[in-house]
């Protein structure tokens, strides 16, 4: 899947995670959480080019970090991160919350990674066979439109849900441009929007 999905998803888990009555700290720390969480196993596309084009992003890409064990690392990784005491005083209270968080969206990534024909292999060392299904394309407009709306709805600050809200034209614009869908369908949802 491509990072604006990813992104969008882990935006949906703190969302889903944060206690009532969060404070205005710890929803930005659950944010940003959520987001490099569902994002973090992309982390192998900065090592792809130790191998040289064309091969390199083919081999490296859902590579280790595509990995439960390259979750393991991902996720200790970022715990450490939560010791900062910079973030440790905003989550000391939740912290079971924070962590729960950020196991769920590392694991979107691999599951919705493996919605598409390009798969992941997610037991390798031990097992090399790839999981893969062909349910949906790597970038699919449909879920930014939908996860988008459900993020700006959730947004508390109109300066965040203006935000949102432009980046839902992103996809509105890209299925105009490639013609994905019918006229009439993307002006009865900027209309609606």
């Amino acid at each position: 899947m491509d990072n604006i999905t990813h992104s969008l998803v882990g935006a949906t888990l703190a969302e889903l995670a944060l206690p009532a009555g969060a404070t205005r700290a710890q929803r930005g720390v659950f944010f940003v959480a959520g987001i490099v969480s569902a994002n973090l196993p992309d982390a192998d596309l900065l090592y792809t080019r130790i191998t040289p084009p064309p091969l390199g992003s083919l081999l490296h890409h859902r590579g280790h970090t595509h990995t439960i064990a390259g979750l393991a690392v991902g996720a200790l990784l970022l715990g450490a991160l939560c010791m900062l005491p910079a973030v440790r005083r905003h989550v000391r209270p939740i912290r079971g919350r924070v962590a729960g968080l950020i196991a769920i969206a590392l694991v979107s990534h691999l599951v919705l990674d493996s919605w598409n024909s390009y798969g992941i292999h997610p037991f390798w060392p031990f097992d090399s066979r790839w999981i893969y299904g062909d349910a949906i394309f790597i970038a699919e407009p449909w879920l930014w439109l939908l996860l988008g709306i459900a993020a700006a709805l959730n947004t508390s600050h109109d300066r965040g849900r203006l935000a949102l809200a432009a980046l839902l034209m992103v996809p509105v614009a890209a299925a105009a441009w490639f013609r994905l869908v019918p006229a009439s369908v993307l002006v009865a949802l900027v209309a609606g929007a």
